[in-house]
């Protein structure tokens, strides 16, 4: 899953991919990025990790075609990316017991449902909290901006 969430908004944008993401699945990600609802045509700071496919050769073209502007994080950091962990933390939450109760409805593996207890738990995780998450991580990396 990869997804964007945002101070102002809340959850922007979302995919699921059955497998890893390869270049071509983040492009098609950050093209939904750029077209969902909220975001309009303003340049848009995008906070990655290191993942392969964020420094892609085929991805580094799409970050100006899109008004997109890159911002590395730091080697991982539990804190830094406080909005993500956070409400990853409340989906999986909510994740585990809807499968399990899935799972026992239909205990064949054919019928476990895991794609739709996904979609599931993204419908039914509210969002709010997001912008409360994303002022805290801001708020740790200003104090050790500030700190240096």
């Amino acid at each position: 899953m990869c997804a964007a969430v945002c101070a102002c908004h809340g959850l922007l944008t979302y995919e699921v991919e059955d497998y890893s993401f390869n270049s071509a699945k983040f492009i098609n990600f950050i093209e939904g990025l750029r077209g969902a609802n909220a975001v309009g045509d303003e340049k848009l700071y995008v906070f990655l990790d290191n993942c392969r496919v964020h420094h892609s050769n085929a991805t580094k073209p799409n970050w100006e075609r899109l008004n997109l502007e890159p911002v590395w994080n730091v080697a991982y950091s539990p804190y830094y990316n406080a909005a993500i962990e956070l409400y990853w933390a409340q989906l999986k939450a909510y994740f585990r017991p809807l499968l399990l109760q899935k799972m026992l409805a239909g205990p064949r593996a054919r019928d476990t449902p895991l794609r739709d207890a996904v979609f599931e738990s993204i419908r039914n995780v509210p969002t709010t909290s997001i912008p409360k998450f994303v002022d805290r991580g801001l708020r740790v990396l200003e104090e050790d901006a500030e700190a240096i």
